[in-house]
């Protein structure tokens, strides 16, 4: 838990208080990605970066935060940046294809 009250000391705006979109604690979310491997996380981060790209949706931004700050205190935060960036190539060219 003391991993969580770490990630907690970023979150100035109160972004991980309250439930989800789901009705789900936002807080259980930052437990789940505390105890991720590194390998997890980044693709947790990938997942989110994703979701959040397709929908533009704040439910979702609150997630790419959490990824992002878990790789922070981790002294990782290239593992989040390298996903970024892969994906946002990725989807502009995705996006070029279709055009």
């Amino acid at each position: 838990m003391w991993k969580v009250k770490e990630l907690l000391v970023y979150d100035e705006v109160g972004l991980f208080r309250g439930k989800d979109e789901h009705g789900f604690r936002k807080v259980d979310y930052l437990v789940k990605i505390t105890e991720m491997s590194l390998g997890d996380l980044s693709q947790e981060s990938a997942k989110s970066i994703r979701r959040w790209y397709i929908t533009e949706s704040k439910n979702y931004h609150w997630r790419l935060t959490a990824c992002y700050f878990e790789c922070l205190r981790r002294g990782k935060q290239k593992v989040f940046h390298r996903r970024h960036e892969y994906l946002m190539y990725d989807e502009k060219v995705k996006a070029a294809k279709l055009r």
